[in-house]
This record gives structure tokens, C-alpha cells and sequence, in this order.
């Protein structure tokens, strides 16, 4: 009787899921799978995009630091400055920065530099940075020159095209002229003109770099959509920089009747000229 009815039961050993169930499992495990899926491609575009926006924010900025840095040293001469006293005397300083243009760019997209690097006469660096069809150069060579031919092979480049976008780059210099005897400032046109300012009296010329760039990751930028001050418009991803750097170092303009040279310090305590002097 028993052996009967257990006959007529289901095994245990037999039973499994239904072609239902199945189905239905599968389903479910392919869903989760699909949006860890998704999750994890965003998140990897995610990190790529800011990884991206990051690398350009960093190639953009580092041109500024490094030339606003630079400029600080602008006419540095390591005690070279009296191994030719008659020439200083006789002949006007040498000029070491320079503004100009590549082909095709703004009047203000090139700067050209030199100063001494070390203690010796022939110890000069001489640097230049421009903008070229969205992209900024940079050159070691004495030689350089702003409207040198794209391909020339003492410049090279400095941000790559296809992670940024510099669709500004201009640069600004101001001098203010100051006799260094009185320490009256003159305004800037003295010492332009060696007659004035080396023949009759000393001075001393305090210059100033206004380096203004904007840019964009090279994804979304579009060439010459850059908008200063555009506040709550600011086109996605504008990165706008405008930076002013003070050379610490005068151009000196010596005059043979110079009585006191002394005066011709670092210019401590001198205050810094208004935009109107």
C-alpha cells in the first residue's frame, strides 16, 4: 500500500525549473547586467571627459604661468652690467622683449624674449611663444622670428591641437619712464627716445606684461567664440585667463653725467605709476 502511493508521487530527484522560470531568470540576470553595463560606460566617459577638460585646462594655464614668470626676469644680468661702461654711455639697452604676429594671427598673438641664464656673458636664454591656428608654439632659438613659416623647426608645440583649443592669445607690454635721479615719473615716451633719456638725464624704464588667453577643450571648441565677461552665458567649457606680471628688473638708460648711481636700485618704496602718468 505504501510502496503504491510513493509510486504515485513525484520524485524530488526529478523536479526542476519550468521553461517559464527559465525565461525568466535569464531575463533578470540580462537586465542587471545591461545597466551595469550602462553604469560603467558612463562612468568611464565620465572620468574621460574630465580627464580631457582637465588636460586642457593644464596645457592652457601653463603657458600663461610660464610666461608671466618669465617676464619677471626680463633684463636679469648677472654682473655683466659694467664689464662695458663706455657702452653703456653711448648706446641705448638692448631690447629684450618683443610683440608681433603669425601669419594669419592678431597683431599681440607672439612674444619674443631673452635674459640671462647664468653668470657668464653667453649665458642667455632666448624664448618665444604664439598662437598658430589654434595652438601655441614655443621656441628656444635666438633666431626666431613671430612670422617664421608654421613648419619652421625651432618652433614647436606647446598644446596639442586635440586636446585644446586656444582661440586667444594675445599679449599687452606697457613701459612707464622714471628719472632715476628725482624719481619723477615722465611717462612712457622719454625713454623712447635716447636723446632724452640716456644723453641728458638717467632713467629707468618699469615695464608690464598683460597676457590674456582663452580656451576651450578641443571637443567643443569652435574658433572665435571666446566671450570675456560673458557671465552666465559663458560658452560651455571657456576657460578665460587674464594675467599681468611686473618685470623686476628696469631697463637702464645711463647718461655720461650721471653723478649718483646709486639711486638706480631695485626701486623699493618707489610707488607704481597710475594708467594716467
Amino acid at each position: 500500500m505504501f510502496q503504491q502511493r510513493r509510486a504515485g508521487l513525484p520524485s524530488l530527484q526529478q523536479r526542476g525549473l519550468s521553461l517559464v522560470e527559465l525565461i525568466i531568470s535569464v531575463a533578470i540576470g540580462a537586465f542587471i547586467a545591461l545597466a551595469g553595463s550602462s553604469l560603467y560606460i558612463n562612468t568611464v566617459t565620465t572620468g574621460t571627459d574630465v580627464f580631457d577638460r582637465t588636460r586642457a585646462t593644464e596645457q592652457a594655464r601653463a603657458i600663461v604661468d610660464t610666461v608671466t614668470q618669465d617676464f619677471r626676469r626680463i633684463g636679469y644680468q648677472t654682473g655683466q652690467l659694467l664689464d662695458n661702461p663706455l657702452g653703456l654711455f653711448t648706446s641705448p639697452p638692448s631690447r629684450d622683449v618683443s610683440l608681433g604676429a603669425a601669419l594669419g594671427e592678431s597683431e599681440d598673438s607672439c612674444i619674443l624674449y631673452h635674459y640671462q641664464t647664468g653668470s657668464g656673458p653667453l649665458d642667455i636664454g632666448y624664448f618665444g611663444f604664439r598662437l598658430l591656428a589654434g595652438a601655441v608654439q614655443v621656441s628656444e632659438s635666438e633666431t626666431a622670428q613671430c612670422d617664421d613659416a608654421a613648419d619652421a623647426p625651432h618652433w614647436l608645440a606647446a598644446t596639442e591641437r586635440e586636446t585644446v583649443l586656444i582661440d586667444q592669445l594675445r599679449f599687452r607690454l606697457a613701459q612707464r619712464c622714471m628719472d632715476a635721479e628725482s624719481r619723477q615719473w615722465l611717462g612712457a615716451e622719454p625713454c623712447r627716445n635716447f636723446t632724452e633719456c640716456g644723453s641728458s638725464r638717467t632713467c629707468r624704464e618699469r615695464r608690464r606684461l598683460d597676457v590674456t588667453l582663452c580656451s576651450f577643450p578641443a571637443d567643443i571648441g569652435i574658433a572665435g567664440s571666446c566671450q570675456p565677461g560673458a557671465g552666465a552665458n559663458t560658452p560651455e567649457g571657456q576657460l578665460f585667463l587674464r594675467v599681468a606680471a611686473t618685470s623686476r628688473n628696469d631697463r637702464l638708460f645711463f647718461a655720461p653725467s650721471a653723478s649718483q648711481l646709486m639711486v638706480l636700485g631695485d626701486g623699493a618704496g618707489v610707488p607704481q605709476p597710475s594708467a594716467a602718468n
